[in-house]
């Protein structure tokens, strides 16, 4: 039996998609970013098995100044809405605790998707894949439309 090939757009139930597909997020998401930020980062603490004070050292090297624990604990308690972190001490934030991850979910409400590394050079060549399909689909499509050669009498 001959396994038929699935429509472009059907994607099998069980693949874990390396590059998913995303929609902006409404206004009630965009709202509530501060306190989930806050939450995603402390889990970023968690997960770094690092304690705060060495996290705030490290930030504090980063930035040039002193990042105290209390204030990577206001930065990460949903609770304290006053204490947004800026972009440069995320960043430093994310360099500290190594947590990568935190870009992509900084951008996934807007739809996007932070790549890096061997990623973004798979995303490039999936592009240029498809970009070449869609000009051999184009030549093909040109070709059934030339009008067959004149045949010269004899």
């Amino acid at each position: 039996m001959t396994r038929t090939t699935s429509h472009p757009d059907q994607h099998d139930a069980f693949e874990r998609r390396r590059f998913p597909s995303r929609a902006k997020a409404g206004a009630q998401r965009h709202a509530t970013f501060p306190s989930r930020l806050a939450l995603a980062m402390s889990r970023a603490i968690d997960q770094s098995d690092l304690p705060r004070d060495v996290i705030a050292e490290g930030m504090s090297r980063a930035l040039g100044e002193r990042v105290s624990v209390d204030t990577l604990n206001a930065y990460t308690s949903a609770a304290k809405t006053s204490h947004n972190i800026s972009l440069i001490r995320f960043k430093a934030f994310v360099r500290a605790t190594g947590a990568s991850w935190l870009w992509d979910f900084v951008v996934s409400d807007e739809g996007m998707l932070a790549i890096d590394g061997a990623d973004a050079r798979f995303a490039e060549i999936g592009l240029a894949v498809h970009e070449r399909d869609l000009n051999t689909a184009r030549i093909r499509r040109l070709r059934n439309r030339m009008m067959p050669p004149k045949r010269r009498a004899r």
